[in-house]
């Protein structure tokens, strides 16, 4: 079969020129418009940091420590990736420099899905609709979240790399199983993904039944050599994964995160008209209005149009036309792709649809878009009325504008979050500048205010002190900073003069679990949204004396470039 000669595939060199630019502008503008107000935000407190203090070669050191064992997850790569970039964004320009980089990133993927769009199927219609539909995809909404921009896209860069060179028709195409393997040595979860890359090629009967027989071999047997790796050296996910994590969770994941996924192009609508912004309205209404303009001109260009996709009789398929067909087998391809983006993220729920635990849906991008520009191409040449095919290109519109203006709700919430972190910061150290060796700052949580798209001043507060100052070698362990949930007083007295936190009563990594001293820790109240240090407090009935105020320490310190950030001096 032959789709290339159609005359549709012939776009001149300024159109496929304006598109790029018509793709990348709505990229930053519905994911990094505000990102003069982003900061830094969970895994890029915990990571980013040393990064950005760490000369070049201290970074290669880094990423050498990495390489060195796979006990962190078995994911070198990632994390490599992400102080690497970090590094490089911080000597660019910066914070926003940071930001930068990580859109290039995530453009670079969406060039190198739209040109795998072409490579498969050279219909300009398919390929501007597969193309705004990535863009688009608002299940995951962590595209501007630089741990995950710099250590979770390049997965799906690996990813794509790996199906363009399968489809090259020489000694290149075993060169994507390498690529695919580095794919679990970043993040694993777009690995399975390759199952379908058979479909994405032209070949029929038992030439693509022993293509898919061969490529299902090869990808399980490259996923059980790196598992048993993984297991060998101890890798905490997989020697602690059970019947469950291996076989039910996935399928469950399976059947879950696809209608999640695929379903979220219909869910960001209804919230963004949930939202009482006339502007973002109006943003929803004009960008839906300039998709509408875009898909009206592609599909007047276009030479054939008809196609008899409900014309089902006896001989149905051997009567469609070749493009049918092939959008047909390229829907089934993505549906595969959509599903198998899942049995991976065990440890994540497939149904998040806000903040961090969205990257769930991260690997769903491909197959989702690869569905929405087939099943919409079909649906428009299979329209023989233009009043029903304008109305479908209207609906059409209307959903990607309505998600065009969704991202703008995460950019607020992104903008909102990283001035909680600074305000929070700026209130507190003045309370607590007497802390030393050991002291546990514990965070009451009432006043404190959470945005929907990211976390602010949760589980890593208790990582943060020791990266904004230079404590004395001696402090260990450091003083550390405790956000306290709901309930906290009923089980943080366990040992008789001390406080025992962990995941039952505050946001931490168990890495920071202990006992502390009541007598060396600070309780700070936030009632009203206004921080004020306790000196003794009763729980459970008991009255408990609190660290009484010392000599100021932090101001005698020496500051790290996270202080200065989060004290906006930078």
């Amino acid at each position: 079969m032959n789709t290339k000669s159609n005359h549709d595939s012939c776009q001149p060199r300024l159109v496929w020129i304006v598109l790029i630019l018509l793709l990348a502008l709505t990229a930053w503008t519905s994911r990094y418009w505000l990102n003069g107000e982003f900061g830094l935000y969970e895994d890029d407190l915990t990571f980013l940091p040393e990064a950005i203090e760490a000369d070049f070669g201290e970074v290669m050191e880094m990423v050498s420590g990495y390489f060195s064992t796979l006990d962190e997850q078995g994911r070198p790569l990632m994390w490599s990736w992400v102080v690497l970039f970090g590094h490089l964004g911080w000597q660019l320009g910066g914070l926003q420099g940071m930001y930068v980089l990580g859109f290039i990133i995530w453009l670079i993927n969406i060039l190198m899905f739209v040109f795998l769009l072409w490579r498969i199927h050279r219909q300009f219609l398919f390929i501007i609709i597969g193309g705004f539909a990535y863009v688009l995809f608002a299940a995951d909404t962590n595209q501007a979240f630089l741990f995950n921009a710099f250590g979770l896209q390049t997965a799906l860069f690996l990813l794509l790399i790996a199906l363009h060179l399968y489809l090259i028709k020489n000694h290149w195409r075993w060169l994507a199983y390498v690529f695919l393997t580095l794919v679990l040595f970043n993040y694993e979860t777009p690995f399975w993904l390759f199952l379908a890359a058979p479909l994405l090629a032209e070949d029929r009967g038992k030439s693509l039944t022993r293509r898919l027989v061969v490529n299902t071999l090869i990808v399980a047997a490259i996923f059980l050599a790196v598992y048993l790796l993984r297991l060998s050296v101890g890798e905490s996910r997989v020697a602690g994964m059970s019947l469950a994590d291996m076989v039910i969770t996935p399928l469950k994941h399976m059947l879950i995160g696809p209608l999640v996924g695929l379903g979220a192009y219909g869910l960001r609508p209804f919230q963004v008209l949930r939202s009482p912004s006339f502007r973002l309205i109006f943003t929803a209404l004009l960008s839906s209005g300039i998709f509408l303009l875009i898909f009206i001109g592609v599909t007047r260009r276009m030479k054939t149009l008809a196609s008899k996709l409900f014309s089902f009789k006896k001989g149905w398929w051997n009567r469609l036309d070749e493009r049918t067909q092939r959008e047909l087998s390229l829907l089934i391809a993505g549906m595969i792709m959509l599903v198998f983006a899942y049995p991976l993220t065990v440890i994540l729920r497939p149904y998040a649809i806000s903040g961090r635990e969205t990257r769930v849906h991260m690997a769903a991008v491909v197959g989702a878009a690869l569905i929405v520009a087939s099943a919409m191409s079909l649906l428009i040449r299979a329209s023989k009325k233009k009043a029903i095919r304008t109305a479908i290109l209207v609906l059409f519109s209307l959903v990607l504008g309505f998600n065009f203006a969704f991202g703008f709700l995460i950019q607020q919430d992104y903008q909102s979050a990283w001035d909680l972190q600074q305000g929070f910061w700026r209130e507190l150290l003045p309370l607590i500048q007497d802390v030393t060796v050991g002291t546990a700052v514990l965070i009451e949580p009432t006043g404190l205010e959470d945005v929907l798209y990211i976390n602010a001043n949760t589980w890593n507060l208790p990582k943060l002190l020791p990266k904004m100052f230079f404590f004395p070698e001696e402090w260990s362990p450091p003083p550390r900073v405790f956000r306290l949930i709901e309930g906290w007083q009923t089980n943080i007295i366990r040992i008789p003069g001390y406080f025992t936190l962990d995941g039952s009563n505050s946001f931490a990594n168990m890495v920071v679990f202990g006992d502390f001293n009541q007598k060396n820790s600070i309780l700070i109240t936030t009632g009203n949204g206004v921080l004020e240090r306790q000196f003794q407090t009763t729980v459970m009935g008991e009255s408990i004396q609190l660290k009484p105020l010392g000599q100021d320490v932090l101001e005698t310190l020496d500051t790290r470039p996270l202080y200065k950030l989060l004290m906006g001096e930078y």
